[in-house]
């Protein structure tokens, strides 16, 4: 049975060799097995798949293991992640399995697994093998599986809970071959004179929008709106993001009475802190955006387009204008440099050392380091085998000496680990 599909935040991996029913199957009995340690009165959970040629027969073998173990399974059927979460929920179940291949090529599919309403990261997916690769044999009771209709309880949910909106618009919506995929409403929305666009990811739990110009809005951009809005509401909330986001989002939140936490990259992570810290909102760049401002606090993609719609229907100024009072900053994308698994982190500790002399530094997720104007960050991929670099400087000067200064400490790093 193959160990390195049990990743940082999921169960991923090829279907042809790796994720087969089989595997799904056994994946099944050890997931029972290990609810019925966490919580002895579980009976049941509910499992949806994408639309994946793999996924309904590895929804069939896992649905059969987790049956094995006396768990009764409701089968929600093809639907995006965000509703298998919404099902956690609001349905009277003890876990959730979500079958889906995400952003990734189609030779691949994934498990997304929970215990309760959150699903599982870090220690509890290496807690999950454990159980997986001890086999445990069958119970006597048989769980039941029966099929549930989620999207009309979903929808009801979602327009009964949004405001009246205040004026019409036009909006132009790319429903998911990859948020990577708003470059294409860009001209959509130019062509058509739209307010706005849209696009989802792989399994619509992430969010990208442009502006009525063609503009991207970036995750942290979009967080920023939001976390003014939920501040109207509730003055002094907790606000969760992570080491990738603009600076400036943490002042604008902070310049607006609002708790402002930088945290470590990682949807699974970053839901994690906002429940610690009993934050109302957080996002991440990538576009996923949790609310548990009138909602549950899981990433959604489809329910943050929704808010986002209330939000721009309230205004009378166009979306670009939106954001027109926050400082112009220079920012790099998301670069990503490749560097072996075994060494990425060694690499992190190494460039902490060095970047400490440049400036006050943030290490809950690698290290960023804070100069005059701006900031670099270097962090190790979770997921590959990567270091990830970012910065933002108030100057395209600056940003160029950032660039200069977090790289070459990379390739020091690199050269001194023979990596």
């Amino acid at each position: 049975m193959p160990q390195h599909v049990f990743r940082e935040y999921d169960v991923r991996g090829l279907t042809a060799t790796e994720l087969t029913p089989g595997f799904a199957e056994a994946l099944g009995r050890g997931f029972g097995r290990y609810l019925l340690e966490r919580d002895p009165a579980a009976q049941a959970i509910v499992l949806g798949r994408d639309h994946r040629t793999s996924s309904p027969e590895l929804a069939r073998g896992f649905a059969r293991g987790v049956r094995e173990q006396g768990i009764d399974v409701i089968a929600i059927g093809v639907v995006p992640t965000p509703l298998t979460y919404f099902a956690a929920n609001t349905l009277p179940v003890d876990g959730l399995c979500m079958i889906t291949g995400s952003h990734n090529p189609p030779e691949y599919n994934g498990f997304k697994v929970g215990i309760g309403k959150s699903t599982m990261a870090g220690p509890e997916v290496q807690a999950l093998k454990k159980h997986v690769l001890a086999q445990p044999g069958p119970q006597k009771r048989r769980g039941r599986e029966a099929e549930y209709d989620i999207i009309t309880p979903y929808l009801h949910f979602v327009t009964q809970t949004l405001g009246k909106s205040a004026r019409k618009l036009k909006v132009v919506v790319d429903p998911g071959n990859g948020t990577g995929a708003i470059i294409a409403p860009r001209q959509k929305v130019r062509a058509e004179g739209a307010d706005l666009g849209v696009a989802f990811d792989g399994d619509s739990d992430r969010l990208g929008a442009v502006d009525e110009n063609g503009q991207i809005l970036w995750g942290d951009q979009i967080l920023l709106l939001f976390a003014r809005d939920v501040l109207e509401d509730h003055p002094g909330a907790t606000i969760v993001s992570e080491v990738k986001c603009s600076q400036t989002l943490y002042d604008d939140i902070e310049k607006r009475g609002g708790r402002a936490i930088m945290w470590k990259a990682g949807h699974s992570l970053i839901k994690a802190k906002m429940k610690e810290e009993g934050a109302l909102l957080a996002g991440e760049m990538s576009g996923h955006l949790f609310f548990r401002h009138r909602y549950y606090g899981f990433d959604d993609g489809i329910y943050s387009a929704a808010r986002l719609l209330e939000l721009v229907a309230r205004k009378d100024v166009p979306f670009s204008q939106l954001l027109g009072d926050v400082p112009r900053t220079f920012s790099s994308p998301e670069i990503r440099k490749d560097f072996p698994d075994d060494k990425k982190f060694a690499a992190v500790e190494k460039a902490k050392e060095k970047l400490r002399k440049h400036g006050r530094t943030i290490e809950v997720d690698g290290v960023r380091v804070i100069v005059p104007g701006g900031w670099g960050l270097i962090r190790a991929s979770n997921t590959q085998p990567l270091l990830v670099l970012r910065y933002e400087s108030e100057s395209e000067a600056g940003l160029r000496e950032l660039q200069k200064l977090v790289e070459g400490v990379v390739e020091e790093v690199r050269r001194e680990l023979s990596a």
